[in-house]
């Protein structure tokens, strides 16, 4: 059912929300279905890729470490709709972000917590 509905993933066990290659079919059809995934799958550096890609605002719905993951920064800056100052406060503070961020638009420090 995940593979034809990405929103299947809210109701299914949660043996199937723990399983990698499901989580990311279920991503890759909508970055929302993150929030479904199993906590470990949450910082799996794939499927939060896979979300990244198609709405940076997808971090917002995992944990902080996930933007520290090797390559999420950039993802979520070659957004052309992204700012620092739409970012949540626990995005601002990450400092992958922060400096990818800044290294694309100097503007963005402005936006930077004290």
């Amino acid at each position: 059912a995940v593979g034809r509905n990405w929103e299947a993933l809210q109701w299914a066990p949660e043996e199937f929300q723990a399983d990698p290659q499901l989580v990311l079919v279920a991503v890759e059809q909508c970055w929302c279905a993150v929030r479904w995934a199993a906590e470990p799958l949450r910082v799996d550096v794939d499927i939060v890729l896979a979300a990244v890609r198609q709405n940076w605002r997808a971090l917002e719905l995992l944990p902080s470490e996930a933007a520290e993951l090797e390559g999420v920064a950039s993802a979520v800056v070659a957004h052309g709709d992204f700012s620092l100052e739409s970012a949540s406060e626990r995005l601002r503070a990450c400092r992958a972000l922060a400096l990818e961020a800044v290294a694309r638009d100097g503007r963005q420090l402005e936006f930077l917590p004290a």
